[in-house]
């Protein structure tokens, strides 16, 4: 990207909880990010879970908007938390949702950055995984 376009980046916060240490972090990310990068949180728990039968005509609007935010994005910041060794079920939800229809995944070729604030003795395998 040039300084006259910015490189627009999504920010996907694992945890749904409104005091969470991951959307602190986001938020200092967002705020250190520099003049060449543009930073904007996407919502995902709003977004019905996934499930292959609702693929149809009437795909639930959520699932639109949130493939649409993220298509139109240079690339992905994943902020999450580790849940079980594992992503949080609202970040799989997302992953999920957005790599549907085959073939028409908001991933591919979308380069992604994930962090997580605790590394003390978790907070290893979640970023990892995505």
């Amino acid at each position: 990207m040039t300084m006259e376009k910015p490189m627009n980046v999504c920010v996907l916060v694992g945890s749904l909880r409104k005091a969470s240490l991951d959307g602190m972090l986001a938020n200092a990310l967002m705020s250190l990010a520099p003049s060449s990068m543009k930073l904007e949180t996407v919502e995902i728990g709003q977004l019905p879970f996934f499930n292959q039968d609702l693929e149809t005509a009437d795909t639930p609007a959520q699932w639109k908007t949130f493939r649409q935010s993220v298509k139109a994005v240079d690339a992905v910041l994943f902020v999450t938390p580790e849940h079980n060794r594992s992503v949080p079920p609202a970040l799989k939800n997302a992953l999920d949702v957005g790599s549907r229809p085959y073939g028409s995944s908001v991933w591919n070729r979308k380069p992604g950055a994930s962090s997580a604030p605790r590394r003390a003795r978790s907070g290893l395998s979640a970023p990892t995984i995505i």
